[in-house]
């Protein structure tokens, strides 16, 4: 089994702790942490939950990861633990209600299931069932909360099935909303209502009984999905190669299709890594910083995503001071576009 303390910390690495698991037992590492998390949060005294059915809806979602070099087991198993390590801090463990906890865990499970690698442009561009489906908007989320939804209505998977059947619907229905709520061209608007929520106060009793906590939990599971951004430098750094990876791969086939090729995914002219600072500045941050004026607790999210972030910044010689003004202001122009870039490419929008 792998290391349980490990698990309950916010600097996590699901690298290490995978190989731990298939190194010693027969468990999958998914399934290995899933058991740890999910008897972590009390919830045996509020519901009874199914945990045969949970190791196999656990091994099912392991099962149905394609092998992408991004969104793969181990990117589920990372946001789990991430959600898992933010609702253990002390704010959110005391006022987020079990129920509410627990669709959180379950929509960290499901949130990617089946992705192939690709984008909802290109989904949309190549008219894929699933953007037909979806009547083109967030073909991607659309799909995983759809998938995932059934399979834990699958005989074999009902974690729930002893569970009133009014609090099962309520989970199911957050669980639904959190997964849609993961696509990024939702992103400024989480942005913009954690940031309202936050002049009020941090997150208290109040906030916790009314619809603010719903917007909290979309912060929460949002910052989880992009939780290879604030891990540890060594962590985010592979993580980072993988996502260029998978970019690059979506680009050979929009090259093999006849295609424009879309930005950071041209395997001649990568970028993706040159382009980190703006995507910290204008996309990760905002949403970081927004979700721990409400939840201080959290502040560490913001810490270490600054230290990833200026591990990407490369010392340059000094300018002239006649050419100090306009390198400046060109680039803070080009990061912000490189930003808006790759905020495009993760929100995976129809242009």
């Amino acid at each position: 089994m792998g290391d349980g303390a490990a698990l309950d910390r916010l600097m996590f690495d699901p690298f290490r702790f995978s190989e731990a698991v298939r190194a010693s037992s027969d468990d999958c590492p998914l399934q290995a942490a899933g058991q740890h998390i999910f008897h972590q949060h009390g919830f045996t005294k509020h519901f009874d939950l199914d945990y045969n059915a949970l190791d196999v809806f656990l091994r099912s979602i392991e099962t149905m990861m394609p092998p992408n070099p991004y969104h793969n087991r181990t990117h589920v198993l990372d946001v789990l633990q991430s959600v898992h390590a933010l609702l253990l801090t002390s704010r959110l463990a005391r006022l987020v209600p079990p129920e509410m906890k627990l669709a959180c865990l379950l929509a960290a499970c499901i949130h990617d299931v089946e992705h192939r690698g690709v984008s909802n442009d290109f989904l949309v561009t190549i008219r894929d069932e699933w953007a037909t489906e979806a009547h083109s908007a967030g073909p991607n989320e659309i799909h995983h909360a759809k998938v995932g939804v059934q399979l834990l209505s699958d005989e074999r998977c009902r974690v729930l099935a002893r569970v009133d059947p009014s609090v099962v619907e309520h989970v199911m229905a957050t669980v639904r909303h959190l997964v849609l709520d993961t696509d990024m061209s939702r992103h400024k608007q989480t942005v913009d209502h954690l940031t309202e929520l936050a002049k009020a106060a941090p997150f208290d009793e109040t906030m916790a009984k009314s619809d603010a906590l719903m917007s909290v939990l979309s912060g929460l599971i949002k910052i989880a999905d992009l939780g290879h951004s604030w891990t540890l430098n060594a962590v985010h750094v592979r993580w980072v190669h993988n996502l260029e990876a998978e970019f690059f791969q979506m680009g050979d086939q929009e090259r093999a299709r006849g295609l424009p090729i879309s930005m950071l995914c041209d395997r001649s002219t990568p970028s993706l890594q040159a382009g980190q600072v703006g995507f910290f500045d204008y996309v990760l941050l905002p949403l970081f910083s927004a979700f721990a004026e409400l939840v201080p607790e959290c502040a560490a999210v913001v810490y270490q995503a600054g230290q990833n972030r200026d591990s990407w910044v490369k010392p340059e010689p000094p300018l002239p001071s006649t050419e100090l003004k306009l390198s400046t202001s060109t680039k803070w122009a080009t990061g912000l576009a490189v930003g808006a870039a790759v905020l495009a490419m993760f929100a995976m929008k129809r242009r």
